[in-house]
């Protein structure tokens, strides 16, 4: 294991499937600590990695889960900012509550997570 991240924390949305998984789990194996966040529970059993089941769309469970991280592990060092979702589907012929889900994950989340972020970690 190489100690490149030996010592930051990173919180990972989306750490229990694609490429937010493979992200979350090279950071643990670079030493890092890592939070993840999924509203899916991480197939993998001990991969580094301490998942937690937040929908990051939700800003209270978000700001909770950061919080929770701080006190854990006292800071946060790197946010990746990744998480998406996509339904693969004619846009056209998507129901209103799929649409909503998409913008929500993909737009929304991003905000709720910087936000979060940034609101427990920094003060003026």
């Amino acid at each position: 294991m190489s100690g490149r991240l030996s010592g930051k924390v990173a919180l990972v949305p989306g750490a229990a499937s694609g490429i937010d998984a493979a992200i979350a789990r090279l950071f643990a194996r670079k030493g890092a600590q890592v939070v993840g966040l999924d509203r899916q529970p991480s197939p993998i059993g001990d991969d580094g990695v301490v998942h937690t089941l937040v929908d990051i769309t939700d800003r209270a469970a978000v700001d909770a889960a950061v919080l929770a991280a701080l006190a854990a592990h006292g800071g946060i060092d790197v946010l990746v900012n990744n998480a998406g979702a996509d339904l693969f589907a004619d846009p056209l012929a998507l129901s209103d509550d799929d649409w909503e889900r998409c913008l929500s994950v993909n737009l929304n989340a991003t905000d709720i997570l910087i936000d979060g972020g940034r609101s427990q970690v920094c003060h003026d």
